[in-house]
């Protein structure tokens, strides 16, 4: 009797370290060593916070590696698109002075909204192999990138309209300003309510340039390029030209802009 029960436990035993060795050569496998789970998710959360709180273009090349950053690209700061502006010899130089003024105003209040706007959860997926791990980022947030194609449309037909001598890089930075201006009093419309997205980042144990080329493309699904919301892809798209000249009809209406419509 004592003989089968010490061999009861002796199986037991066995069985269990067999199980647990099962779970470590598992646990090997979806987790590739050389891949620290606990400081990408570390370093997704740093760049958002950098993103939505006015990092610099070079801030960002540092903490993700990726070698160019395009303006558009980011949410927020001093190189963002909206945010880029003559230096200060040209602005005097063109008298740009009540122009840069306005700007920072309008700046600050897209990248409010832009903030106020932004939700976000990380966790790691389980689909991982032996040469990447998967983070999924859930997240909701303004629809920049909406905003930001209206913008550049509204500064395309504002400079087709505009008959002044000056240097076409002057009144590019003028139609932007005027651009933001207009779009100012429609920036609710490009809040995102409800709409979630999911965003896939990549760490490959073995390719820095594939990690690097993930962070980048992940920049553009924060801005709102992986969102297909009804309104954005139909009101947004596909009637933009036409909508975009209508605000400029109605902006000059309600005295928003002037005739001349590059003047402030």
């Amino acid at each position: 009797m004592k003989n089968n029960k010490f061999r009861i436990i002796v199986e037991i035993t066995i069985s269990i370290l067999i199980v647990i060795g099962l779970v470590i050569i598992g646990f090997n496998v979806i987790r590739p060593s050389g891949i620290d789970e606990e400081a990408t998710k570390n370093l997704i959360n740093n760049l958002n916070d950098k993103l939505l709180n006015g990092a610099s273009a070079e801030e960002i090349k540092q903490l993700t590696g990726i070698p160019e950053i395009n303006p558009l690209s980011l949410l927020t700061g001093p190189d963002s698109f909206v945010a880029l502006k003559p230096s200060e010899e040209v602005e005097l130089a063109n008298n740009l002075t009540e122009y840069v003024t306005l700007q920072t105003q309008l700046v600050k209040n897209v990248e409010e909204k832009i903030r106020t706007n932004f939700t976000y959860t990380v966790e790691e997926e389980t689909d991982n192999t032996e040469n990447y791990v998967v983070y999924k980022v859930t997240l909701k947030s303004y629809y920049q990138i909406a905003y930001l194609l209206d913008l550049q449309e509204l500064q395309k037909q504002l400079l087709a309209l505009d008959q002044s001598p000056e240097s076409l890089e002057i009144k590019k930075y003028k139609a932007k300003v005027v651009a933001m201006k207009i779009l100012d009093e429609k920036l609710d419309e490009y809040v995102n309510d409800d709409e979630y997205s999911i965003a896939n980042v990549y760490e490959y144990k073995n390719d820095k340039e594939k990690t690097i080329a993930s962070l980048s493309a992940y920049l553009s699904i924060l801005q709102g390029l992986n969102y297909h919301d009804k309104i954005i892809m139909e009101q947004y798209e596909q009637n933009r030209v036409e909508r975009i000249a209508s605000y400029i009809t109605s902006a000059k209406q309600n005295n928003i802009i002037k005739e001349n419509v590059l003047d402030l």
